[in-house]
């Protein structure tokens, strides 16, 4: 299955706070840092189809892990879907789908992780 179509069925079940048009997610959220602001107004304007999904939880598959010294193991003690992906952008067209995470910069940014 194609990476549009898994983030566009996703449903209630999924843990996110959007999933939709980037162009409507953009009239919701008055709020948003500036930067982020700008960065995407120019991303619907160029492609008005961009659909983004905020906030999307995720789980850790362990076999994925290659390095198991202790810090990595120590991820398998976090519970549920611990990953946080702040904003993935995503569109498709007659050639191709493509998908981008965006995470905010901040001094010292990383993806966030529950434990």
């Amino acid at each position: 299955m194609a990476v549009y179509e898994i983030l566009s069925q996703q449903d209630e079940n999924a843990e996110f706070s959007y999933n939709g048009l980037l162009s409507e997610y953009l009239a919701q959220n008055p709020e948003l840092p500036d930067s982020i602001r700008d960065a995407f107004t120019k991303i619907a304007e160029a492609e008005p189809d961009t659909k983004i999904i905020c906030d999307l939880k995720g789980a850790v598959k362990l076999d994925a892990i290659s390095n198991r010294i202790i810090h990595y193991r120590d991820i398998s003690k976090l519970e549920g879907n611990p990953i946080v992906y702040p904003y993935i952008l995503y569109a498709k067209d007659e050639n191709a789908d493509r998908a981008m995470l965006v995470v905010p910069y901040e001094p010292h940014g990383y993806l966030y992780a529950r434990g």
